[in-house]
């Protein structure tokens, strides 16, 4: 029963061997990588408009030209001395601050007595505020470090 078990499965093994390799040799010749052959005959059940299904997604649709932005003509703002950005205050011998002006994109560091802007002198600094003297029109302003001045920072200034 052995022999006949094992001879069973050796025509088997043989036999499936057998078909593999004739199979083999009813496959097209190979062609060189980026040569491959194309049924035209084929029936053509995968064409699907896949391109307009998926560029009908927001996410996968080609971006629309962007039309040149109109830019409005707005006359030239003059710039003051509120557009600048206080920074930092330094209290250090000698004191400095750091600001930030409108038309600039590095902070400056200033001392008493220098200006960032024609007529603008720093006059004082404080511990969160520096007083700035127009020397034109004899003006003063104060600017906050941490923004809008409380009644008592106001009157911290005073004294």
């Amino acid at each position: 029963m052995n022999k006949r078990l094992l001879t069973t499965a050796m025509a088997v093994l043989f036999g499936s061997g057998l078909l593999g390799a004739l199979q083999g040799f009813q496959q097209p010749e190979w062609k060189q990588p980026g040569q491959h052959a194309v049924d035209t005959n084929a029936p053509h059940y995968l064409d699907y408009a896949w391109q307009q299904a998926i560029s009908s997604i927001p996410q996968f649709s080609p971006p629309e030209a962007e039309k040149p932005a109109q830019q409005e003509e707005h006359p030239l703002q003059a710039v003051t001395i509120e557009d600048s950005l206080l920074i930092a205050l330094v209290t250090d011998n000698p004191s400095s601050i750091l600001i930030q002006a409108p038309d600039s994109s590095n902070p400056q560091s200033l001392q008493l007595g220098e200006s960032w802007l024609a007529d603008w002198v720093l006059h004082e600094i404080g511990k969160d505020f520096v007083v700035w003297h127009n020397t034109a029109s004899d003006q003063f302003y104060t600017q906050f470090l941490f923004g809008v001045p409380t009644e008592a920072n106001v009157e911290s200034n005073n004294s």
